[in-house]
């Protein structure tokens, strides 16, 4: 049954928690065929580095954005409180 798991690349679902199990002892007592499955470590890291990259980038761009909005409310002597000395 693992065989027939790492060939396909997938977990199938289980039927029950204990079919869970039992697949889940299987494939830690053949750690050999787990080798193939896992990525090299110089690939993991930078899988990580590009993930923190985009979130990074991300998180910058939203930021930038909140600031847009709120430039004419907070301490813009040309913003909204300028609007209202030329209204009265």
């Amino acid at each position: 049954m693992v065989e027939d798991v790492v060939s396909r690349g997938c977990l199938v679902a289980p039927r029950s928690r204990s079919s869970a199990w039992t697949l889940f002892l299987a494939m830690l007592t053949k750690p050999e065929e787990l080798v193939g499955m896992l990525s090299k470590p110089g690939e993991f890291v930078a899988s990580a580095y590009d993930f923190a990259e985009r979130l990074l980038s991300s998180q910058r761009k939203f930021a930038e954005g909140m600031v847009e909005p709120t430039k004419p409310r907070v301490g813009d002597p040309e913003g909204a409180a300028a609007d209202k000395d030329d209204a009265e």
